[in-house]
């Protein structure tokens, strides 16, 4: 085995080999150094800024949803208080032209009452033309 791997080293084929392994080992070698140096941090920092990215989109997510619900439930309220006020107003108008007439009917009867007095002749003036 010394015998071949000293044959190889003083051939032209075994420098070739040499210097093919030498080159694969260093190609692997820098590939190693560029995925520990380069990639791997700026796939962390890839991931860090995305991460403050999402949680960004998440907040302003949050800010626009809960305004829009505020302005949701505003409307509703105020739908629903105008409802309300709608509903009570025509109940006063209800209540409001029930007591006009009954106004109207009260003050009826004390007019006839009034007129029906001063027709009617009173019981002394009846009692003085009957003596």
């Amino acid at each position: 085995m010394d015998d071949l791997i000293e044959g190889l080293i003083g051939t032209g084929i075994g420098v070739a080999l040499v210097v093919a392994f030498g080159a694969i080992y260093a190609a692997g070698w820098l590939v190693y150094k560029l995925f520990e140096v380069i990639l791997i941090p700026l796939c962390c920092e890839l991931a860090e800024e995305a991460d403050k990215g999402l949680k960004r989109l998440a907040a302003w997510h949050h800010r626009v949803t809960w305004r829009r619900r505020m302005v949701r439930a505003h409307n509703e309220t105020i739908a629903a208080i105008d409802a309300v006020r709608s509903q009570q107003v025509a109940l006063t108008r209800v209540r409001l032209e029930a007591l006009e007439r009954q106004h109207e009917l009260q003050q009826r009867p004390q007019n006839r009452t009034a007129d029906a007095t001063v027709v009617v002749p009173s019981a002394v003036r009846v009692a003085d033309r009957a003596a």
